[in-house]
């Protein structure tokens, strides 16, 4: 190899190597989603692992079923289900219970809730909100 091929060569990788530095790849938002109305009801309320995130004081583990208004309405990701759903707070904390009791989260509660699925970006795939609970105020409980 001549000076020159190798002097090519090396000015080739340096030129590859620069575009793929100045390359990124964008994980998370923006991203877009559609929201699909309906009830979360309350199955299970109980104490979590302590193993699990948790708020500090006195957590637990809320799991609710989601049931879209319209009946129609299909879930564009069957994999995440609809059933078994976990309620968590300041960032996917098992919220505590002087929260739940005052937001009136309880066994068979039956609570407005709005499932937002992805349709743009690479967030989370499928986001259930509920805009009747302070999840402000959670957070600040939460500690």
């Amino acid at each position: 190899m001549t000076k020159k091929t190798a002097g090519l060569l090396v000015l080739a990788c340096c030129m590859i190597l620069a575009g793929c530095a100045q390359r990124s790849v964008y994980v998370g938002g923006p991203c877009e989603y559609a929201d699909v109305a309906g009830k979360a009801v309350i199955t299970a309320v109980g104490a979590p692992d302590p193993d699990e995130a948790n708020c500090a004081d006195k957590p637990r583990v809320v799991l609710f079923d989601f049931t879209p208004d319209d009946k129609r309405a299909r879930n564009r990701f069957p994999n995440w289900g609809e059933t078994g759903q976990r309620l968590t707070v300041a960032g996917g904390k098992n919220p505590p219970l002087e929260w739940l009791k005052a937001n009136g989260v309880r066994l068979g509660a039956e609570l407005i809730c709005i499932r937002r699925e992805i349709l743009k970006g690479t967030c989370t795939p499928v986001i259930y909100d509920f805009p009747a609970l302070d999840m402000t105020a959670a957070a600040k409980a939460c500690r």
